[in-house]
């Protein structure tokens, strides 16, 4: 299955996608790097279409021969990316912290990370930077996109162009409305269970929960505080907790 030819302006889109991406996490002030990974999706997307059609068309599509070069693509990388992961936060994370690592990687593997991450994702859930696999979430949905997109086009194919267009034009829309529903949805439940706006609850009662489980009360503090505070225990209280854990 030949692949298509160079494309320099296709990798200049994904040279933009990875400066903003490292800009937002470098933490300049770059608010939107999002639309990088959203570049990457449609980059890939794309790509992915074409050399379908282009072997539909011509008959020598073998679904078999697409997932395998798929697989050979990315699977080395994200599992030695994986393995490195688990010993290095082996060595740095308590038990607590390194279960909830552990069970992030197994869903990476399973090519289900954003579902992973969707579920377990809130106000006092692990900062961030205790979700070291968090970025996966990306590769999962490219994943899926790989494994179910072939037969939607290979449905598609069974209609008229027209016919096509429309459906395309169905799904769009379905998954615009689906996706808005979700995002306001999330926005009013995450946090705390009391319920829509829990983080400006949270912040207004003042409630921030310490890293062994328990809650206390402190005085007015912004979000960034509160993640500060959070690293800062956890570093400090951390050679005690695994000194429980082994039995010292």
């Amino acid at each position: 299955m030949n692949e298509f030819k160079y494309r320099p302006d296709i990798d200049g889109l994904r040279a933009i996608a990875i400066v903003m991406v490292v800009l937002f996490h470098a933490g300049f002030g770059f608010s939107s790097g999002f639309i990088g990974v959203d570049v990457f999706f449609v980059i890939s997307g794309y790509l992915i279409t074409g050399l379908i059609l282009k072997h539909q068309q011509t008959g020598t599509f073998d679904l078999k021969d697409f997932w395998l070069r798929r697989i050979r693509r990315i699977m080395p990388a994200s599992m030695l990316m994986t393995i490195v992961t688990l010993l290095v936060a082996g060595f740095y994370f308590v038990p607590d912290d390194y279960e909830s690592v552990a069970k992030s990687a197994l869903y990476h593997q399973l090519m289900s990370g954003n579902f992973y991450f969707w579920m377990n994702s809130g106000y006092f859930d692990p900062a961030v930077e205790m979700q070291p696999l968090l970025h996966t979430w990306s590769l999962a949905v490219e994943e899926q996109f790989y494994l179910f997109y072939p037969f939607l086009l290979w449905w598609m194919g069974k209609f008229s162009p027209r016919s096509r267009g429309r459906i395309l034009w169905g799904l769009f829309v379905v998954s615009l409305v689906v996706s808005e529903f979700l995002v306001r949805s999330d926005s009013t439940s995450e946090g705390d269970p009391a319920g829509p706006g829990s983080q400006d609850a949270c912040r207004e009662t003042d409630t921030v929960r310490t890293v062994d489980g328990h809650r206390r009360e402190q005085a007015p503090v912004v979000a960034v505080e509160v993640e500060l505070d959070f690293l800062e225990r956890a570093r400090i209280q951390a050679p005690g907790r695994r000194q429980a854990h082994a039995g010292v």
